[in-house]
This record gives structure tokens, C-alpha cells and sequence, in this order.
């Protein structure tokens, strides 16, 4: 008995069919197309506890970046009954979505440790038949918790202090996500050393930026209150320390600047400020002068001007 074979392509929708041969006509028989599900997306991000910012809701599938640690939850909403949907992470992970009662609704979480590429193999719930549908692979790009950054404003140079020095240090921090507590970090070289006798370094804390992004504080230091016995020929060499929120193993600290300021006599400081002074007159002065020559120029110009014309 011979066999009839005939294909038809890209059937859209539900068809019936009959072969016919000369006056014999077959059964009608019927295709039933089974549509591909249609599906709405919601992606919620949960920050870390850390970041101190409210969960965000995105309307989209194709979300490309989350701050790290970082809480991703996917609800997709289908047109029609899903029975299964296994999300493949990578080359190698694989996870099953959770699917509600009616079969019409998934959700699945992963945490945003590192950047991942992921796609969905769907298995459509409404024929019976168990079809499987790839989607398309989508990417998260993870956004690693930057260091902190500190600038240490003034003192703006090394300098000269007796052993009753009141020192304003301020300073500026900022961060992505938020700062924690700053420290300045001091240690004495003494007179007497002959080498690198410089004592242990000790660390104070004197600020709090309580998760605040950004900030500027002023620290009166009066440095005898924590180095005992200064004299002069002491050195102290000084810089702000600040961290972070981040909760990993590794914290996220950064330093400023090193400042040093030498300890001298009362007579030896007195000398330093009267040049220091006089030295900020004459910058003074010269800026005046300049500013008067060139107004002088100004008129000059303006009168050559009006002359011309």
C-alpha cells in the first residue's frame, strides 16, 4: 500500500483537514495549534540591608545591573497554563520557577553575588502534550560596592605646633552606598629616635556618617589630651581612615593624605607664624597689585578705544 506524505508549514492556527483521491474523501480530521504563551514580566530588587534603600520594582524582563548582594525576584504572569519552567544560570546551574495553583504565574529569587546570563526553558500546561518552548538569554551585570573615598581638606600641608595645639582637621568623605565611621590614625616619632622610632599606631575614632552618602565634618584634636609627654623635636604624622557598610570579609577602607606636624618651643613657633603671616601678606599684596595693573590696562584700552573713534 502506497504511503502519502504532505507537509504544511507555519500552521498559525487551528485547521481542519481531508484527503481526497478521485470520488474517495477521508475523515475530516482537525490541527490544533498550540500557541506559544504570552507573558508579562515583574522584577523585583531587594537591596542589601546595608545599601539603606527601598525595594525597586522593574516592569521588564531585561534588567542589566544590580549592586551587589543584591535579592532578584522574577514574577511572570502567562497568558496561558505553564506546568513547568526550569531557569538555566550559566552553563551549569539550573533551578525550577515555582508555579501557582492555576498554572499561570511564576516566581523564582537569585541573589546577585556575581554577573550571570540566564534563559528559560518553558512547559506549556494547557494541551496535554507537555511542548517545550528556549527563551531568550538575558544578562545581569553586577555592580561591585566601590571604596569609599576620603579627602582630607585642611590642614593643607605639613606644619609647626607646640605641645598645647588645638588642630582643626576637616575632612569629606563619600561612597556609592553609604558611609560608616572614620577614624584618625596618628603615630609620635621622638626626639631621641635615631631611627624609625616611631610609636605604635593608634586609631580614634571621632566621626560617624551613619550611612549618609556623602558628608563633612571638623575635628578640634587637642593633641595632648592623647600623646603623652610631648616636647619638642616630637613629630606626629596624622591621616583619616574611613569605611563603608559593606558586609563582606574584606572591608572597604580608605585613607587620606599624610599630614605631619613637628612639635617646637613656644619662641620657635612664634618665629614660623610671624613668616607664615608674612608670607600670606606678600601673596596678598601681589595679587592686589596685579588686579590694579590690570584695571589700569582696562582703562587704557577703553580710552585708546574712544580716541579711534
Amino acid at each position: 500500500m502506497d504511503a502519502l506524505e504532505l507537509r504544511v508549514e507555519e500552521i498559525t492556527e487551528d485547521e481542519e483537514f481531508y484527503i481526497k483521491v478521485n470520488d474517495d474523501k477521508s475523515q475530516t480530521y482537525e490541527i490544533q495549534v498550540i500557541k506559544e504563551p504570552s507573558y508579562t514580566y515583574q522584577v523585583e530588587k531587594v537591596f542589601p540591608n546595608y545599601i539603606n534603600q527601598k525595594p525597586e520594582i522593574l516592569k521588564k524582563l531585561n534588567i542589566t545591573d544590580a549592586a551587589q548582594g543584591t535579592e532578584l525576584k522574577w514574577t511572570i504572569t502567562s497568558s496561558s497554563k505553564v506546568k513547568a519552567m526550569e531557569v538555566r544560570i550559566g552553563e551549569e546551574e539550573k533551578l525550577d520557577a515555582k508555579i501557582s495553583d492555576d498554572g499561570k504565574t511564576i516566581t523564582f529569587s537569585k541573589k546577585a553575588d556575581k554577573a550571570f546570563n540566564y534563559s528559560f526553558l518553558w512547559t506549556e500546561g494547557q494541551s496535554g502534550k507537555d511542548f517545550q518552548y528556549v527563551d531568550v538569554q538575558n544578562s545581569i551585570k553586577v555592580i561591585e560596592d566601590a571604596l569609599p573615598e576620603i579627602q582630607l581638606i585642611r590642614p593643607s600641608s605639613d606644619g609647626l605646633a607646640t605641645i598645647k595645639k588645638n588642630l582643626n582637621i576637616n575632612f569629606r568623605g563619600t561612597d556609592d552606598y553609604g558611609l560608616g565611621k572614620a577614624h584618625l590614625i596618628y603615630a609620635v616619632k621622638r626626639d631621641e629616635a635615631k631611627s624609625d622610632g616611631e610609636s605604635e599606631i593608634v586609631r580614634k575614632e571621632i566621626h560617624n556618617f551613619e550611612g549618609n552618602s556623602s558628608g563633612s565634618h571638623t575635628f578640634s584634636w587637642k593633641v595632648a589630651d592623647d600623646i603623652d609627654e610631648l616636647k619638642a623635636g616630637d613629630q606626629i604624622s596624622y591621616q583619616i581612615e574611613v569605611q563603608d557598610l559593606f558586609p563582606g570579609e574584606k572591608k572597604h577602607i580608605r585613607q587620606s593624605v599624610t599630614r605631619k606636624i613637628s612639635i617646637v618651643t613656644p619662641e620657635r613657633y612664634l618665629q614660623w607664624y610671624r613668616s607664615e603671616l608674612a608670607s600670606q601678606q606678600d601673596e596678598i599684596k601681589r595679587a592686589r597689585d596685579s588686579e590694579e595693573t590690570a584695571s589700569t590696562e582696562v582703562k587704557q584700552l577703553r580710552q585708546q578705544e574712544s580716541e579711534e573713534k
